[in-house]
């Protein structure tokens, strides 16, 4: 279901064709009828052609050509199908009276947090933790690479002050080494930063 303006409907289809139905209407244009009292049958799915039926009397109150992203208008209030339409598909629309509020959703999905041994499902807690150990571990490694560089470095500068004489080509050699270092944290740093990233926008 597909959630329009101002009013959640509980969509029932038969068929193979459309997977999703909505319906709206806003409290400017309230239908006389109620959205549950109408039924929606395609009649002609290449010419994206519906009928909207009475449901109490099972006589058809009027027809209508679906827009390109598949709405249309009928007794002040929207409807829209998403799928593709096969020709016969048959969908009653009901009113959403009880879904709303519960918090249901937000319950099940503090509920993965744990994983459930009869279903095997989440347990996305302790896979967090451990890429967070992971993430820290690899991180002080390279902060440990990184001071042992500029120690490197340091020694070099003090060498090359203390002596004139100085081997440029293993100075040289030195300083690509500490680069290295340099860039190797960078990009450990840079992944763990999308790690971290990544888990915070698949759980939120």
């Amino acid at each position: 279901m597909r959630g329009l303006p101002d009013e959640e409907l509980i969509v029932i289809a038969t068929g193979s064709g459309a997977r999703r139905i909505a319906a709206s209407f806003g409290q400017d244009q309230v239908s006389t009828r109620p959205a549950a009292a109408f039924a929606v049958h395609v009649i002609d799915a290449p010419a994206r052609r519906v009928e909207i039926i009475d449901r109490a009397t099972g006589h058809s109150l009027a027809t209508r050509t679906l827009a390109e992203d598949g709405t249309f208008n009928a007794y002040g209030m929207r409807f829209a199908l998403d799928g593709p339409l096969e020709t016969g598909d048959r969908f009653y629309v009901r009113e959403n009276q009880n879904g709303t509020g519960d918090a249901r959703n937000a319950l099940a999905l503090f509920a993965l947090g744990e994983r459930n041994a009869r279903t095997g499902l989440g347990g996305f807690g302790a896979e967090f933790a451990t890429l967070v150990t992971n993430t820290g571990a690899e991180t002080r490694s390279a902060t440990i690479a990184q001071s042992g560089a500029e120690a490197r470095r340091d020694a070099a500068v003090e060498l090359e002050a203390e002596y004139s004489g100085v081997n440029l080509d293993d100075e040289a050699a030195r300083l690509l080494e500490q680069q290295q270092a340099y860039q190797a944290l960078a990009r450990v740093l840079r992944t763990a930063g999308e790690l971290l990233d990544t888990l915070l926008n698949a759980i939120s």
